[in-house]
């Protein structure tokens, strides 16, 4: 059985031609990312997501790659590099207290800086979880799931001030995992897993009147349940979000969602615009770097898809253009090298979660273009969980949850033709 399952086109196939500086839509073919497809979705047959499966893909490790691990207090969970590639910061996920924890790179091996303890609800875990930073550099939000998304000063977190801790923002939410800035800044959204919803938050009201005040809450994007992953599109217009169910009756596949930023900052009821099967439990969203593409883990059906963001919006049943096996349950995913490979940190958190893991790496193009496209491994720990990744340095940041460390490598590509080698091999669950 072969690593990818991208089922043959009807007529004309899709074509897929490198060509590195075209970014806009050109007749006869859809851009996408990079790449022309020379087909529409009238020519082609329509792509079936992957249900759940015992299968996962295995491939060699990548030659000269090599992670160095530093210890952490506590379960590791989201990561994020701050602007410049020098620093990392990481949620540290405790009992009876979170915290963040900033990491110093560029030396071959992390170091850690500092740790900065997180607020906490009167006998509360506030267990940490997800990352975002702003895009002008100034906030990091950090969702704590049972207590808030604490915001702190990355000015006063790298100065080592005695506390960053700018505020909390709180609703009736439960089960935040992760956030997302809006292109301007002003708003923040918090994927609600337990609460099947994606927070709205004024932030720019917060700083000026206070974390506390009113309309700081904006209200709630109601989403399919158990809301996870969530990323917001370069141009700032659109949040995809999964879920991993499609109603609280289906136990089989999950949807990526599409909503509408501008209405989600007034009237975040109306702002779900498209919705689409994305295989068994999808938990996290990247983008390409122009918005052409959205990749996401299916974690139940240990694969990684992609999907066609303008066809989300218009035809959700053509939107799916690749379907590739990797390891057992990936979780986290993330694009390096101007989204030439995408990279996930695959769990195994139901089937080994206390064996070290790897990292798969997918040939983007070759996946695109219906070849196989697993390129290689990456070694990591027991249930690695979220990645980062810095474009000038080429470091990706890795959180191995249950061996209570943060893994740093710098990523190069695979030399010369992708490694391809390895079957799909059954792993119960």
């Amino acid at each position: 059985m072969i690593d990818y399952r991208l089922r043959k086109v009807a007529r004309a196939a899709i074509v897929v031609g490198l060509a590195a500086a075209i970014t806009s839509t050109v007749s006869g073919g859809t851009v996408i990312s990079g790449t022309m497809l020379a087909d529409t979705v009238s020519t082609r047959t329509v792509l079936t997501p992957p249900a759940c499966t015992n299968d996962v893909a295995s491939a060699p490790s990548l030659p000269g790659i090599r992670p160095s691990t530093l210890p952490v207090p506590g379960m590791p969970f989201g990561t994020a590099i701050l602007p410049g590639g020098r620093y990392a910061v990481v949620a540290v996920e405790n009992i009876p207290g979170s915290s963040v924890a900033l990491l110093a790179l560029g030396s071959g091996k992390p170091r850690l800086v500092r740790t900065v303890p997180l607020p906490s609800a009167p006998g509360g875990a506030a267990l940490a979880a997800g990352l975002a930073i702003s895009h002008n550099g100034r906030y990091l939000a950090v969702t704590q799931s049972d207590f808030a998304t604490t915001v702190l000063s990355v000015a006063k977190l790298l100065s080592g001030a005695s506390d960053p801790v700018l505020g909390e923002l709180k609703d009736v939410a439960v089960g935040r995992i992760e956030a997302a800035f809006s292109a301007d800044d002003r708003y923040l959204f918090v994927s609600d897993e337990y609460s099947n919803a994606l927070s709205v938050f004024d932030l720019a009201r917060a700083l000026r009147a206070g974390f506390s005040a009113p309309g700081v809450a904006v209200g709630q994007v109601r989403l399919a349940p158990t809301v996870v992953g969530s990323v917001l599109s370069p141009d700032g217009r659109y949040l995809y979000a999964t879920s991993e169910a499609a109603s609280n009756a289906n136990s089989g596949n999950g949807l990526l969602q599409v909503v509408d930023v501008a209405r989600a900052e007034r009237h975040p009821a109306a702002s779900v615009v498209a919705a689409v099967d994305a295989g068994c439990q999808p938990v996290r969203v990247a983008l390409s770097g122009h918005g052409a593409v959205a990749w996401v883990t299916a974690r139940g059906s240990d694969a990684l898809l992609a999907f066609s963001t303008a066809e989300l919006r218009t035809n959700p049943k053509h939107a799916l253009l690749a379907d590739v096996r990797v390891g057992p349950q990936p979780v986290g995913v993330v694009l390096t090298d101007g989204g030439r490979f995408a990279l996930t940190a695959d769990s195994a958190r139901f089937t080994a979660p206390n064996a070290p893991q790897t990292v798969s790496v997918v040939d983007t193009r070759a996946a695109l273009a219906g070849r196989r496209a697993l390129a290689g491994t990456i070694p990591a720990g027991m249930f690695p969980r979220e990645l980062s990744y810095d474009p000038l340095s080429g470091d990706v940041v890795l959180s191995n949850y249950l061996s209570r460390n943060v893994e740093v490598f710098r990523f190069r590509p695979p030399a010369g033709p992708s490694v391809l080698a390895g079957a799909t091999v059954s792993a119960g669950r």
